[in-house]
């Protein structure tokens, strides 16, 4: 009997078909934005937003915009006002010296008349007779001026009837709209009284508009002439409003041009153009009323009335109570001021107009100036540089707003499009942050995952962010204690090179636990072949080391170990300061201490090279002057290279180190991966180059055919040594010095200077010529920095081309602290190999 079966049964269960939507969705799948294109969207939302705004133009909108040109206005400063137009204001001063509020119109009257007299052009009387005169006898106001002999009148409104009457035709008078509660209009036209309204009678509007309508009253301000009322509340009842059609419907300023015979300049727009601030344009042109009134500034103040001349003559208040005062642009404005800058703008056409009058143009405008800026900072992913991108925009963009209302008296957006690159900036900066903080956590997770490897650690040092570049100060502060071999505590971490780190450490299994330097050497990889290939180039180096240690002038090997597959040196600390401190640009040292320096590192040198080692380094930073003695001390052999030919495993070293060194002192062949023995005697007469002519290596030219360093002309040096560098230098390794004991045989013959008999001979003349006072003068003490500027020339003589007695000197190592030495520099805290 068949034995069954332990699993359970099993059904195919047959799979749903496929909906259409979801093989389109498949076939037409969204890829996942990314985030610089969730930033450009965002920004981009901002500017039609702002586009949007700007066509449709809601009261904050326009809040926004008059605030704009009221500042723009401000900065603005003062602008010149006509001459022909004079303001005669009612003061405190003036209603307590002719009876108090309101004036008798008998007093207006004989003002009125003086001032015509005088010969004034026009007056326009920024003041409402709609009533009956408070010091007569009538109080009603007739219903219907059709007969006005009929209507009775108080002797005080007579007599400003009769000085109307004298100069009909030449007096303007104010007239206003009252709000009306009736379902037809909603404003009623209240006319000056009927004995006033003579034939050539002329009424201006003093009402005016302010906006933005629909906001808080406190914001609003008065922009436009009085004709903005006209057409914004009165012209669609135009055929209904019986009134309109006997004054004309002109405001105030319209009326007081007529009367005065002055024309108006052809004007497109309806905005004021504030000449300076409330009472400073008109200052000197303002008069009291009372002073017309008064014999004394009559014949004084105004000449006898030769003030008034073919002006016009604007009458109006300037009480605080009862108030006649407008919000304008440019602060609180008396109600006359504002008239008689509306007449100056009438005058001059100063009045500002919209550049573009279409809503979706300006709209268009504000797109384009934000899709602009977006362009211009979408090109950088730096935060700074796109903030810098909106900053120059917005200064920019205020810049062109501004020169066009004060010189074309054109206004354009300026708020909206500011606004939108403000949210622009705002958007690619925090995106630009954010950005760099997620740079930040790869880098930070990077470093903690191959801290050790030199191009992490590259990448690092080339960033200009200050926090990413702490993340090596947190990797210290992570070594910062650490032992190594369980004996040599690590104080800092002195560098990193192209192998691996270099610590300042503490000897702690040694009295008084000694600071030495422990060098990290890092395996390009962590595999078993190559470990065990590293392995053995580190014992080969430890040996050379070892070795070269027992140089004087060469930090000695204390030990070297494995730890964690990684490999350390330690060596012995030199206390002293780098070359790289003495090597200022522009600094010009003596040919007798280069001579000195060249030759105690070429006899360093010969030491390296006869145990087979290039050091392929030589810089600045890599000679120390040890504090104790003066010397020079040769460091870093990190990339030096033990001279074994036909062996596989240093063919391999090879290849992994091709180009080591740095740039400008290494030679040609060094460059190309091919180092030899006198590479390094091109790195020292670059070095004695440099002391020489105070330049660095980048900073001197080779010659375009031979390739040859050009810098004798940048020196001052005896034809012999300059021989010896030049042949250092070659750029022919062929052609070159072969061994640093060659370079020491020639340079031990600079010792011969050649000197002219003749020279001499006129030297001793002029001395013998020197007066006793000119030979025993006072001693002057030369500058503490003499022989560190560029252009004090050399003390070493020059080269002669004569021939005579050979004089010979020997300069030792010694010498470098003595006579023609450098001036030293302040104690600074010791670097450390």
């Amino acid at each position: 009997m068949p034995r069954g079966s332990s699993h359970p049964a099993t059904e195919t269960l047959p799979l749903p078909p496929k909906s259409r939507l979801s093989r389109f969705q498949k076939r037409f799948r969204w890829p996942k934005p990314r985030f610089e294109q969730i930033v450009h969207a965002v920004a981009g939302v901002g500017a039609i937003v702002m586009a949007i705004a700007t066509a449709t133009n809601p009261p904050s909108v326009q809040l926004a915009e008059r605030n704009t040109q009221s500042t723009f206005q401000q900065l603005r400063g003062q602008k010149l006002v006509p001459s022909n137009i004079v303001i005669l204001t009612v003061d405190e001063q003036t209603v307590s010296l002719l009876g108090g509020w309101p004036l008798r119109r008998e007093i207006y009257a004989r003002t009125i008349d003086k001032i015509m007299q005088a010969g004034a052009k026009a007056v326009a009387v920024d003041v409402i007779w709609d009533l009956p005169s408070s010091y007569g006898s009538v109080s009603a106001k007739p219903e219907d001026c059709l007969d006005p002999a009929t209507y009775p009148a108080s002797a005080d409104d007579q007599a400003l009837q009769r000085v109307l009457q004298r100069y009909d035709g030449r007096i303007a008078l104010a007239t206003h709209f009252l709000p009306k509660t009736d379902a037809w209009n909603q404003y009623q036209l209240s006319l000056p009284l009927c004995i006033f309204q003579t034939p050539n009678a002329a009424f201006g509007i003093v009402n005016i508009l302010l906006e933005p309508e629909e906001t808080d009253p406190s914001q609003q301000r008065v922009y436009r002439l009085g004709n903005a009322f006209l057409d914004a509340k009165i012209r669609p009842d135009f055929d209904q409003n019986e009134n309109l059609r006997v004054t004309g419907a002109v405001s105030f300023p319209q009326a007081a041009l007529k009367v005065a015979g002055f024309p108006q300049k052809p004007h497109a727009g309806d905005t004021v153009l504030f000449y300076g601030p409330p009472g400073v344009p008109f200052q000197d042109q303002t008069i009291p009323f009372a002073y017309v009134l008064s014999p004394e500034n009559w014949s004084d103040r105004l000449r006898n009335g030769q003030f008034f001349k073919d002006k016009l003559v604007l009458i109006g208040s300037a009480l605080e109570n009862p108030p006649d005062f407008v919000q304008t642009a440019v602060g609180r404005m008396k109600g006359v001021e504002y008239q008689a800058t509306s007449i100056a703008n009438l005058m001059q056409g100063d009045t500002l107009k919209e550049a573009l009058p279409q809503p979706w143009s300006k709209g268009a405008l504000t797109l384009g100036l934000i899709l602009g800026v977006i362009l211009l900072q979408s090109r950088t992913q730096r935060a700074i540089v796109q903030f810098a991108w909106g900053g120059v925009s917005i200064l920019t963009w205020l810049c062109i707003s501004y020169g066009l209302m004060n010189g074309a008296l054109l206004l354009v957006p300026t708020a909206l499009p500011i606004w939108g690159v403000i949210w622009t900036s705002i958007t690619y900066g925090v995106a630009g942050i954010v950005g760099d903080r997620r740079t930040q956590d790869r880098l930070r997770q990077t470093l903690k995952r191959y801290g050790a490897s030199p191009v992490v650690q590259e990448i690092i040092d080339q960033q200009e962010d200050s926090k990413i570049r702490n993340l090596l100060h947190e990797r210290q502060l992570e070594l910062q204690g650490k032992k190594l071999g369980g004996r040599y505590k690590v104080i800092q971490i002195l560098g990193s090179g192209g192998f691996g780190e270099t610590y300042v450490a503490e000897d702690t299994q040694r009295p008084g636990t000694p600071r030495c330097v422990v060098k990290q050497l890092h395996p390009t990889s962590d595999t078993p072949r190559h470990l065990r290939l590293a392995r053995r180039l580190f014992k080969r180096e430890a040996e050379a080391l070892e070795q070269l240690g027992s140089h004087d002038q060469i930090p000695r090997l204390l030990a070297y170990f494995e730890e964690d597959n990684e490999f350390y040196l330690v060596q012995e600390m030199i206390v002293g300061r780098p070359l790289s401190e003495e090597f200022a640009l522009g600094r010009h040292f003596p040919e007798t201490k280069v001579v000195s320096m060249v030759r105690e590192l070429l006899q360093i040198l010969s030491f390296v090279h006869q145990h087979g080692v290039i050091h392929r380094d030589i810089k600045p930073s890599n000679i120390i002057q040890r504090e104790a003695d003066g010397k020079l001390v040769l460091i870093d052999f990190g990339a030096a290279k033990a001279i074994q030919t036909g062996l596989q495993e240093n063919e391999r070293a090879s290849d992994l180190t091709v180009g080591i060194g740095t740039q400008g002192y290494m030679p040609p062949e060094q460059c190309t991966g091919n180092p030899r023995i006198n590479s390094d005697l091109y790195a020292v007469g670059m070095l004695a180059i440099q002391a020489l002519t105070g330049r660095p290596p980048s900073q001197l030219k080779a010659h375009p055919i031979t390739g040859e360093v050009d810098w004798l002309d940048q020196s001052y040096v005896s034809t012999q040594f300059a021989t010896v560098l030049t042949k250092l230098v070659r750029y022919d390794f062929q052609v070159r010095y072969q061994t640093a004991h060659d370079a020491l045989q020639d340079l031990r013959q600079l010792a011969t200077f050649p000197t002219a008999p003749a020279l001499v001979e006129k030297v001793v003349q002029e001395l013998a010529a020197a007066t006793i006072e000119e030979i025993n003068g006072d001693t002057s003490i030369w500058p503490q920095n003499f022989g560190a500027a560029q252009d004090i020339p050399p003390t070493d003589p020059q080269p002669l081309a004569v021939t005579g007695e050979e004089v010979v000197s020997e300069v030792s190592s010694s010498d470098l602290n003595q006579g023609n030495e450098m001036q030293e520099m302040p104690p600074t805290d010791p670097p450390y190999s």
